[in-house]
């Protein structure tokens, strides 16, 4: 019976996979409207993805969802792979496309949600090719290629998971609540996708992507009403690496404890000095300042307008440097264990471990197969949204100093640099702020002051001569960007692989709450000569009094 159930279960796979197949080629050749240019390739995706979610509050349960929400992609291109449709800033139609599908979808609805679907992405390809040969038509400065070739990969990773109720377990830890606290959240996601990629060029990749995450969040007011907020989070492969519950209880005392330091502690004044990252808040430092200089998918190609506006440049140059001194940036998605360990790309191209910067200077960019100068092939790192566009992304990055040094002897650098700027201490970053975590909206106009260019600091502590050391709040950086890494005075010790879930570099930046694509980080801790922080009064100075 067991051996029945499989075959049949193989089958019904086998009709799925088929029909898509054939679908794919028939629109490929019979797909096209009369004096318009045809398809030349045609991807599609199927996409499982299952989420199993509970929060729960001062030991109530607030939420407990299971979802699980198949979808079917699109991603068409018209022209040739010389020039199409893409990598062009237009309007707002669109050539990538996707719909919801029942969990018990037949294969004849298989076929007609394609063909929907299909039909919909040629008429959004057409009208993104018409603009961008418009805005092409007196200008040379297309690259000469718009899809980059790649090895067709046949590729079958995909895993049976069953996700993990957690709800239990997040009530269980959220009755602990100290007195004066505020707010005490506690919630839990344990995510999978199973992807089945196929396309015209007959690659066919199935694989399955699956990440956890615990989330502790806890809340107290200061004396003038400003709230102090705490986070403790972990982010794994799977629950089972998550640390044990009494791993975590431990740690919510240890939140506890740094929280009523926080209420008590003074407001960060403006500050001018060397900054000391400690190697957790280090790999979050580089994981926001790095990604752009490595990743080499360039922004979209814009028509130019009445105000003579040119088209944007990207951030990542090969023979740039980055670092004052001998250091190196690896990338390396073949390395197992990790959570941005893959061995294929979105678009079927098989990862590659890179050196991406070389003693301090650019080497190498991470590439998919949208295309920039100089560049022939994809190295597998195409990742990012299924109806939007596919650009590099890091996976798993190591980054490497010249040098380690203990902290002992960095924390007494730092503190004689502080001394020579005039100040009575140096603030040590223990815990920056996670991209997953950050709410803060910037916009910049002609002549405001530079944006801060990094998340607040989460924890950070004022490091005094005697080595006393006394927590400090409400300090935020600003005019932070990739040359703030050339004033980087010495490393220290290494972090650990840190994982973390991210989306693709861009100029935007904001809370994602954990949903995204799989990536870790390892970095040294780091002493910058001199960073810039804002003060913050903040507070409501009106609080209520607490009822006797």
């Amino acid at each position: 019976m067991i051996l029945l159930l499989c075959s049949l279960l193989w089958a019904e796979e086998k009709n799925h996979t088929t029909v898509i197949q054939e679908e794919l080629e028939r629109n490929l050749s019979e797909l096209g409207l009369p004096n318009q240019e045809r398809p030349y390739y045609i991807g599609a995706y199927t996409v499982s993805d299952e989420v199993s979610y509970a929060k729960a509050r001062f030991g109530a349960l607030m939420e407990n969802i299971n979802s699980q929400k198949n979808r079917l992609y699109v991603d068409l291109r018209v022209g040739s792979s010389v020039f199409d449709n893409r990598n062009f800033d237009g309007g707002f139609a669109t050539s990538k496309t996707g719909t919801l599908l029942p969990s018990d979808a037949s294969p004849a609805l298989y076929q007609k949600k394609l063909w929907l679907l299909c039909d919909q992405a040629y008429k959004g390809a057409i009208e993104e090719f018409s603009e961008k040969k418009a805005a092409y038509s007196n200008l040379d400065t297309h690259i000469g290629i718009d899809f980059l070739p790649i090895k067709v990969e046949q590729d079958n990773r995909s895993r049976s998971i069953e996700l993990r109720d957690l709800s239990p377990l997040v009530t269980r830890l959220s009755r602990y609540s100290p007195k004066g606290w505020e707010d005490l959240n506690v919630s839990v996601m344990d995510r999978k996708r199973d992807i089945h990629f196929l396309s015209t060029e007959k690659s066919d990749i199935q694989k399955t992507e699956r990440y956890s995450v615990l989330h502790l969040h806890g809340v107290r007011k200061t004396a003038d009403g400003s709230d102090v907020v705490g986070h403790r989070w972990w982010v794994a492969p799977s629950p089972r690496e998550f640390p044990t519950e009494e791993g975590v209880r431990q740690e919510m005392t240890r939140l506890k404890d740094w929280l009523l330091e926080l209420q008590k502690a003074p407001v960060e004044e403006d500050y001018l000095g060397p900054v000391l990252f400690e190697p957790a808040a280090a790999a979050e430092f580089f994981r926001q300042l790095l990604p752009k200089q490595i990743s080499g998918s360039p922004p979209k190609s814009e028509a130019p307008n009445e105000w003579g506006g040119t088209s944007p440049v990207s951030a990542a140059r090969e023979g740039r440097r980055i670092f004052d001194g001998n250091w190196n940036v690896e990338d390396l998605p073949q390395k197992q264990g990790l959570l941005g360990s893959y061995q294929f790309d979105y678009e079927g191209v098989k990862a590659q471990n890179m050196t991406l910067i070389k003693k301090g200077v650019v080497h190498d960019l991470l590439m998919s197969r949208t295309p920039r100068k100089g560049k022939t092939k994809s190295t597998g790192h195409g990742r990012g949204g299924f109806t939007s566009r596919t650009t590099a992304m890091p996976s798993n990055v190591l980054v490497t100093p010249p040098k380690r040094y203990k902290m002992a002897k960095i924390r007494k650098k730092a503190i004689k640099m502080s001394r020579q700027a005039g100040n009575k201490y140096v603030l040590v970053v223990r815990v920056l702020t996670p991209l997953e975590l950050d709410d803060s909206l910037e916009i910049a106009f002609s002549g405001d002051s530079p944006l801060s260019g990094l998340s607040k600091p989460l924890e950070m502590v004022r490091l005094y001569e005697n080595g006393t050391e006394e927590a400090v709040r409400s300090g935020e950086f600003f005019g932070v960007d990739r040359r703030i890494l050339r004033d980087i005075v010495m490393a220290g010790p290494q972090s650990s692989w840190i994982h973390m879930i991210d989306a693709p570099p861009s100029d935007f930046r904001a809370n994602n709450q954990f949903v995204g694509y799989g990536t870790s980080w390892s970095a040294p801790a780091i002493l910058i000569s001199e960073m810039e922080l804002r003060g913050s009064k903040g507070g409501e100075k009106h609080r209520i009094p607490e009822p006797e």
